[in-house]
């Protein structure tokens, strides 16, 4: 009968261990499916661009500390459902810190945003430069470019749905008339 109590705690720490092993799991398979984000240069970026294969390429520049980009994600989101099977990648850039990569990757991951996306190392004047000297580096912003990394639209702030499925509907044009050839 001395020993009915030690059984008793042996049980509940068991329990809590078991609990604990299970709550840790429960965090890693949280981490594991969050999005890849990649720390990237404005060097590789520009890199990207240049070699990129599809007839049209949507650059996002955006932050979790800026409110319009936040709202405007779900758009982003849209534009690449609707628009990757025709021919338009978009590419997600952050302008956070570095060290917040795990925040960009829980934000990203909370909004289903569950593709490889980047945050730039260094958000500065070389990057203005390689996006559009016009930039002042209002954010969001959205850059599309065609192949050969050639610049043609670009906007700061927050976009309706509307304008990015203009401004993609245009800039696919050229590409499906010489599929139809």
């Amino acid at each position: 009968m001395r020993f009915a109590p030690s059984i008793r705690f042996a049980g509940l720490w068991g329990l809590l261990a078991l609990l604990a092993l299970a709550a840790s799991s429960c965090r890693r398979a949280q981490q594991n499916d969050l999005p890849v984000v990649r720390i990237l240069s404005a060097d590789e970026l520009g890199a990207r661009l240049q070699q990129a294969a599809a007839p049209v390429t949507l650059v996002h520049v955006w932050a979790t500390w800026c409110g319009p980009c936040k709202e405007e994600l779900p758009v982003l989101l849209r534009v690449r459902q609707n628009y990757t099977n025709r021919g338009v990648d978009v590419i997600l850039v952050s302008a956070d810190a570095p060290d917040t990569r795990a925040t960009v990757a829980r934000f990203l991951g909370a909004q289903h945003a569950m593709f490889p996306s980047f945050l730039i190392d260094n958000p500065n004047a070389r990057l203005i430069n390689l996006l559009c000297t016009n930039w002042s580096g209002a954010l969001p912003a959205s850059f599309f470019f065609t192949p050969g990394g050639r610049l043609q639209r670009w906007w700061e702030g927050k976009a309706e749905y509307a304008r990015y499925r203009e401004t993609a509907e245009k800039l696919l044009e050229p590409a499906q008339k010489e599929m139809r050839k």
